[in-house]
């Protein structure tokens, strides 16, 4: 009623982050505070992660790697609820490279949603992230209209976010 076990399975690219298309799998184990019955209602899961990505690099990398495989474990933890007058979420993750220690990222997020009405939604959120693990950063410099569109990632340490808006349905 409270243990799960599966496979996390992704396949991506981006150019934001120089991938040309990465593969990772991964085994789970997961648990959860509430029975899975009550999971459309609620629920508070821990789960952690132990998974092999192999990654292709559009570019060269600043640790001269045009492509390469990563070791990593995972773990995270989420609080989400959906009552009749909204929902709200908390979710926490830990991620570092096995290799490498140092390499790792810690992120906090939380959500809410008001109904302020039938139909009508006020949402609002933000997170927080600690990041080391930025393997993928490209060994040339970007130009200034990949950094003023975002299109590719700079070096950083940290990223927040807030974001509020209005939903109908």
């Amino acid at each position: 009623r409270h243990w799960s076990a599966g496979v996390d399975l992704e396949v991506n690219t981006s150019t934001q982050i120089n991938r040309e298309l990465g593969a990772r799998t991964a085994a789970a184990l997961e648990w959860s505070l509430f029975p899975y019955e009550q999971a459309n209602r609620r629920q508070f899961v821990v789960q952690y992660q132990l998974g092999l990505t192999q990654v292709r690099y559009e570019e060269e990398t600043i640790f001269e790697r045009f492509e390469e495989t990563l070791a990593d474990h995972r773990l995270g933890s989420a609080y989400e609820t959906r009552q009749p007058w909204g929902d709200v979420s908390f979710t926490a993750g830990w991620t570092n490279y096995l290799d490498d220690w140092s390499r790792y990222a810690l992120a906090l997020r939380t959500d809410f949603g008001i109904r302020l009405f039938r139909g009508l939604q006020l949402n609002a959120g933000g997170g927080y992230e600690v990041i080391r693990n930025q393997v993928y950063l490209p060994a040339q410099d970007l130009t200034d209209e990949e950094i003023l569109v975002q299109q590719r990632a700079l070096a950083t340490g940290f990223e927040y976010n807030f974001r509020v808006g209005l939903s109908y349905r």
